[in-house]
């Protein structure tokens, strides 16, 4: 059902989001809304052609979930407990870029005359098309024809198959197909949300190569040490080629492959892109091209309408469980759905990726991963795919060795500590009363870890990895908190932050306390279970974190004393002990 509205951005619609018009105002919007990404690779709905846009109008970009550079931060005045290090996402190499000629006029929305225009994401097939007609300043009338998509099957992989049909003359069309390595990231300026303070390029070419019937640009970072490599293969669908040569051009940082046809009026061509990107942080230095190479290959011969129905099936599965039906609100069911779908798109499936603060469809936050992950995204997969869930919480178990260590940074003599925003395990928030002083993230997690303990059926996650972090975690609360005289012995939480970061380092945060108070007692509760139904376990984790006997107790002590603010006149939970005086 589409139905078109005056004051909705897009025609409200079931299933699609559907752009009727080329809007140079909404471009970036659009590149967003029409971003495709499996939870690896992320690429902004951006026009393959990469039209000379003015500045501000487009902002392209490929991502790669985990895929990091790093740099130290500078502080004017350093002091105890600061992040030392930054880690940022990088936009990598643009591997879906198609540039299109008509007897030498190039292709280009902002110029000739744009007759049609319609471009769809299909939540159902997870498709992105745009048909167009155009007609060239010199008179050649052309219809075009992309689809895209980003491999949900396939971690590595994307396809895209471009076709033009000549609608009112013979000429010839030459379509051009490039990687391009010269990329940067967004400058943040003074806005974090934006992108990244960056001091050097992040990527540094090591060579260009034929690859199989492939091209690829093999990229290092500088300071992160990690291998990247960009590889594109192709397949002509229709129409006969007259001439086609491929370009290796290192010092320019790309490689192209050209195809020539003639065309007759009427007449169609088709090319179909295959792009892999491969790196060091899912296989060993050595096997990243090669590996590269396979996935195309498998693509190449599996052909776009395989893959395409490899996704359809793939989201067929996910609408099963996940689908959410509204009747008499279509505005309100288009956005349920779209949500569902980019946060599918986004989310990490490996156990060693997260979902970034934008997902995949920017360089905003750069590409940290936040509370927000296990409190507001765990639980929609959690009730529809358990298994990703699952998925996010081996994420945190992996890097529990650096929430250890951030604890010892911090002063804290045992537990574990996780950071307030990360990629790869280390703290990287550089402003510490919003960011290191939100200890509540600990809690956060084992919020998580309890859910999915409670919903899933799941018998060997809490023995295997939950308990650990449940209980080493925990006892960060003692160490940060005490048992007060002067509030009836109730036990109290100082200097922290809780999730207002623009009210920070404060005493006693109700959200923190009650979310600590629950921690607590699911870390004794967890205890208890553990020494009577496994204590073979129990036994090998208490030896893993040093835990002493009498740990569990406290917790449980500490949980029943909790001090949770009240505000017994007005018959409210105060944000914080100082909250009510505040101007």
């Amino acid at each position: 059902m589409t139905e078109p509205e005056a004051n909705h951005t897009y025609p409200l619609n079931d299933w699609q989001v559907v752009e009727d018009g080329f809007d140079l105002e909404t471009n970036t919007l659009d590149e967003t809304v029409f971003a495709l990404a499996n939870g690896y690779i992320g690429l902004r709905g951006a026009h393959e052609e990469g039209f000379s846009l003015p500045a501000g109008r487009s902002v392209d970009g490929a991502f790669l979930n985990g895929f990091f550079e790093a740099e130290p931060i500078h502080y004017p005045e350093t002091a105890y407990g600061f992040a030392r290090t930054k880690q940022f996402m990088l936009n990598v190499p643009n591997a879906k870029r198609m540039r299109l000629e008509i007897d030498d006029e190039p292709f280009d929305l902002t110029g000739g005359t744009l007759h049609a225009y319609q471009r769809v994401l299909d939540l159902r097939t997870g498709v992105l098309t745009r048909r167009l007609e155009w007609t060239s300043p010199g008179g050649r009338r052309i219809e075009v024809v992309s689809e895209r998509l980003v491999c949900l099957a396939r971690k590595h992989v994307f396809a895209l198959r471009y076709t033009v049909r000549a609608i009112d003359f013979s000429g010839e069309a030459r379509l051009t197909s490039a990687i391009e390595g010269e990329v940067k990231n967004l400058e943040a300026g003074d806005d974090p949300r934006v992108g990244s303070t960056i001091t050097a390029p992040p990527l540094a070419l090591v060579s260009a190569e034929a690859v199989g019937d492939g091209l690829a640009l093999i990229h290092r970072t500088r300071n992160s040490g990690f291998t990247l490599v960009s590889a594109i293969a192709h397949r002509v669908e229709q129409g006969r080629v007259a001439r086609r040569a491929a370009t290796l051009a290192a010092p320019e940082q790309q490689v192209t492959e050209t195809f020539e046809f003639e065309l007759a009026v009427g007449q169609a061509v088709s090319v179909t892109k295959f792009g892999a990107y491969v790196t060091s942080r899912d296989f060993a230095e050595a096997v990243v091209l090669d590996t590269a190479a396979e996935a195309l290959a498998a693509a190449r011969d599996a052909g776009f309408d395989a893959l395409a129905a490899e996704q359809k099936r793939f989201l067929d599965d996910f609408w099963a469980e996940a689908d959410i039906v509204l009747d008499g609100d279509p505005a309100l069911q288009q956005g349920i759905r779209f949500n569902l779908f980019h946060l599918l798109q986004s989310v990490g499936r490996d156990g060693k990726t997260n979902i970034a603060a934008k997902g995949l469809t920017g360089e905003g936050y750069e590409g940290h991963y936040f509370w927000d992950t296990e409190i507001y995204i765990f639980p929609v997969f959690l009730y529809t795919r358990p298994e990703i869930a699952r998925k996010l919480l081996e994420f945190r178990y992996a890097l529990l060795p650096h929430a250890r260590t951030r604890a010892r940074q911090m002063g804290h003599d045992s537990g574990a500590l996780y950071p307030w925003r990360t990629i790869a395990g280390e703290e990287c928030s550089a402003y510490f009363p919003a960011g290191s002083a939100q200890y509540h993230i600990n809690a956060d997690i084992a919020y998580a870890i309890k859910l999915y303990d409670e919903v899933s059926g799941d018998p060997t996650f809490l023995r295997e990895a939950g308990a650990e972090i449940v209980m080493d975690t925990a006892r960060i609360w003692l160490g940060l908190g005490r048992f007060v005289d002067r509030l009836g012995g109730r036990f109290g939480i100082y200097e922290v932050t809780g999730p207002d970061e623009y009210t920070a380092c404060v005493n006693n945060n109700f959200y923190t306390n009650a979310m600590a108070q629950m921690h607590l007692a699911f870390a004794a509760d967890v205890a208890e279970r553990l020494q009577r139904d496994h204590p073979a376990d129990f036994a090998r984790i208490a030896a893993a974190i040093g835990l002493g006997p009498d740990e569990p107790a406290a917790w449980r002590a500490a949980a029943d004393a909790m001090y949770l603010p009240v505000d017994e006149v007005l018959g409210i939970h105060p944000q914080d002990v100082s909250f009510l005086e505040k101007p």
